[in-house]
């Protein structure tokens, strides 16, 4: 595969001494260590009924998200729904015969998750 124009000549193939043999830098920070100082960073501006406010950057980020969620956007009434209530999981229904001390009754099983479902259907059949 071909390299684009500006890239040509400034593989590492090409320029053996750019390779950073020591790898990253003791100390440097990660992305999510810098994302992290930027969202607590404070920040002038205006509150989601336009009022002027000071507060951090994850918060107008969340103004924002809340802004378009009013606004009807469903990913980010998605997003909200997630964030304030949790992810949905997949709930499925399940119906088995249970036999306890020879009484056979039938129970419908639901709201268990299913790998919770599965350690009990194992262990009746142990």
């Amino acid at each position: 595969m071909a390299l684009p124009p500006h890239l040509e000549g400034k593989t590492f193939a090409d320029n053996p001494q750019n390779i950073n043999r020591n790898g990253r830098p003791v100390g440097s920070k990660n992305r999510s260590t810098i994302l992290r100082e930027i969202a607590d960073t404070v920040i002038n501006g205006t509150s989601i009924d336009d009022k002027p406010v000071a507060g951090t950057a994850e918060e107008f980020a969340m103004m924002a998200l809340m802004r378009k969620a009013i606004e009807g956007d469903i990913q980010a009434i998605k997003e909200l729904n997630d964030t304030l209530y949790g992810k949905i999981t997949e709930k499925k229904e399940v119906e088995m015969a249970v036999n306890r001390n020879d009484d056979l009754t039938t129970k419908v099983l639901s709201k268990i998750p299913t790998e919770e479902l599965e350690d009990i259907l194992n262990a009746d059949n142990e």
